[in-house]
Order: C-alpha cells, then sequence, then structure tokens
C-alpha cells in the first residue's frame, strides 16, 4: 500500500490483520522492509497483526530531495499518518538500528504508546 504523508512523500507499506495488536516493524539506514520478513512471518503465525514500511528514502517509498526530509522527527510523522489512516489503536513498536532511534522519536513527539518499544 502507499499513503501520502504530511508533506506530500508517498510511503511505501506493508499491513496485515490477524489481531487488534500490532507490531510496527522500523528497519535501520539503507534497510528496506524485507529486513524484516522472517520476524512478520513468526508473529503473525502467532497471531499477532504487522505493519511495516519502507522509510522514506528507502524500497519502494519516495526519496525526496534535502538532507531536511529526513530528519528523525519526519520518519516519526511517517509512522503517525500511518498509523492514524490504519485506525491502529494498540501497536508496540520494535526498531532495529536507526528504527529503535526513530521509535524513541516517535515516543517522544506523540507520547502515546499503549504498549512498548
Amino acid at each position: 500500500m502507499i499513503i501520502e504523508s504530511f508533506d506530500g512523500t508517498k510511503i511505501s507499506y506493508k499491513l496485515k490483520k490477524k489481531s487488534n495488536l500490532f507490531l510496527v516493524f522500523i528497519h535501520g539506514w539503507a534497510n528496506d522492509w524485507t529486513t524484516w520478513k522472517k520476524e512478520i512471518e513468526f508473529f503473525q503465525r502467532k497471531g499477532y497483526s504487522t505493519l511495516t514500511l519502507d522509510l522514506r528514502g528507502h524500497g519502494q517509498s519516495d526519496k525526496p530531495e534535502g538532507k531536511n526530509r529526513y530528519q528523525l522527527e519526519y520518519f516519526a510523522r511517517d509512522i503517525k499518518v500511518i498509523i492514524k489512516k490504519e485506525e491502529i489503536k494498540y501497536f508496540i513498536l520494535v526498531g532495529h538500528s536507526m528504527g529503535g532511534i526513530i521509535s524513541l522519536m516517535y515516543y517522544k513527539m506523540f507520547n502515546k504508546l499503549r504498549y512498548h518499544l
């Protein structure tokens, strides 16, 4: 799926619903959503819903020009746009490397995690 983010950047994401609790997988720099393929398959077999995305500048998402469009705040806002559009209420952010830092930025900016980082 593709969503237009807050600044017009198109973000590619994959969503598989199994329950109301989502694991939101956030990859690191120079990766894409496929980094999480094995984890996604494992947790879906356990009954979890999953959401994964290609961060801006990665994979199938747009690659906007300008360094300022790659700030941690922008990545966090992209995730917020997807969570809001999909009406996800219960989720756990799962980040690797830069994805972990983005998870912390999301919490700092929105302070609305229902579960854990």
